[in-house]
């Protein structure tokens, strides 16, 4: 299949700065690529029923994952905690930006702190409150995370590079083809900062616990630093360019080495563009996905307003899912509880099918400012991994023999 080029994806990029060397955007450039028009379509890509049924299915088997838990702890598990503490997070960080003022028996926290609660305490709370459950359970949920990711963003990769509407099995069929290059390229910087962490740890324990050892370690400590700045700066590119490591693997059918070195190279080669299409990227999707759970607010509170008119009390404790209902109430109750989830739910699959489909936009367009590669250049069935090259045909083994 010939890539569809679009006007947009026709304008010739900049070249690529050198190593080392400062490119100084132009105002007319950055203007050209702020108006790019494939970051805004962000939300539209989002919305396709296949890559919102992907979506929804991967959160609805994460949640059942860490629901397993309950069957071997007694109270709240690990996904309800983190749940409380994520709650409370982005409430926080919509008080820390001036969104919503403070509720009642909350105080007012600075933004940092908010999102420092969502983004590390948020996601620590899993591993604090059920260290061994937690680590069980981490393996599984890597695995569907990067397949269901991997797949939205083949889907979105298709669509968006070549006009192509790919069918979701197959979709999934190509992430599952590649899930150990997506799992080990999203673990690899993570496991390599460890190690670093551990070295560095593992030193100062062998070294400064005794009188000679301290003189060796103050000697060795330049080591520690150069190795320390290696950790910073690796974990710095990660967070940055975290979102490019699946793209990466799917657009370019590649492994996970090529995939990571792609991702940090368009980061230190166009930092400053990276971080324009991020800002324009989280305010698309932001306004977007605002808007869809405003609408779903509005419709399940619709609902059951209308619903609580005539109802009565029996009618405002089953839809108010009030304890102790027993017998057809309690379970009206439930179901009606499962039917407001549902509406839930579907924002939050929005949600993570507007952040894959965005990721490989951003991909695409950060590929080409760094390397002129067009986006509709994606690797298909056929072609040589991590190229865009065709691959031989193989003659039969009855031509080979005369």
């Amino acid at each position: 299949m010939s890539p569809i080029t679009t006007s947009s994806a026709s304008t010739s990029p900049s070249p690529a700065p050198a190593p080392g060397e400062w490119h100084a955007e132009t105002l007319v450039e950055l203007r050209e690529q702020l108006l790019w028009p494939g970051l805004l379509r962000t939300p539209a890509l989002a919305l396709s029923p296949s890559r919102l049924g992907m979506a929804f299915f991967t959160l609805l088997l994460l949640a059942f994952l860490w629901e397993l838990s309950t069957l071997w702890i007694s109270g709240p598990g690990p996904l309800d905690l983190a749940g409380e503490r994520i709650t409370a997070a982005v409430l926080g960080v919509a008080e820390g930006l001036g969104l919503m003022a403070p509720g009642p028996a909350r105080e007012s926290h600075p933004f940092l702190t908010a999102a420092g609660d969502l983004f590390y305490r948020a996601p620590a709370a899993l591993f604090a409150s059920h260290p061994w459950t937690s680590v069980i359970l981490l393996p599984p949920t890597l695995l569907i995370w990067c397949i269901g990711f991997g797949a939205i963003c083949r889907s979105a990769a298709c669509e968006f590079a070549q006009a192509f509407l790919l069918p979701w099995p197959r979709a999934i069929a190509f992430a599952l083809s590649r899930w150990g290059s997506l799992v080990a390229a999203v673990l690899a910087p993570l496991i390599l900062i460890g190690v670093i962490a551990l070295v560095i740890a593992g030193g100062g324990a062998l070294l400064l616990t005794w009188p000679v050892g301290d003189l060796i370690a103050a000697v060795l400590s330049p080591i520690a630093i150069i190795l320390s700045g290696v950790a910073v700066f690796g974990l710095a590119g990660y967070i940055l360019g975290q979102k490019l490591i699946i793209p990466a693997v799917v657009c370019e059918g590649t492994d996970s080495i090529d995939a990571i070195q792609r991702t940090y190279a368009y980061v230190l080669g166009r930092p400053v563009l990276l971080i324009i299409y991020l800002l324009v990227l989280a305010v698309a999707a932001g306004l977007a996905l605002a808007a869809a759970a405003a609408l779903v607010t509005g419709i399940t509170s619709f609902a059951v307003s209308a619903a609580l008119h005539w109802s009565g009390p029996r009618g405002a404790d089953i839809l108010r899912h009030a304890p102790g209902l027993s017998g057809t109430a309690g379970l009206a109750s439930g179901i009606i509880r499962i039917v407001l989830a549902i509406p839930a739910g579907l924002v939050a699959a929005y949600g993570l099918s507007m952040y894959a489909s965005g990721s490989t936009i951003l991909y695409l367009l950060l590929r080409q400012a760094n390397d002129g590669q067009e986006p509709g250049e994606l690797w298909m069935p056929g072609m040589i991994d991590g190229t865009m090259a065709q691959a031989p045909v193989q003659a039969d083994e009855d031509d080979d023999e005369s």
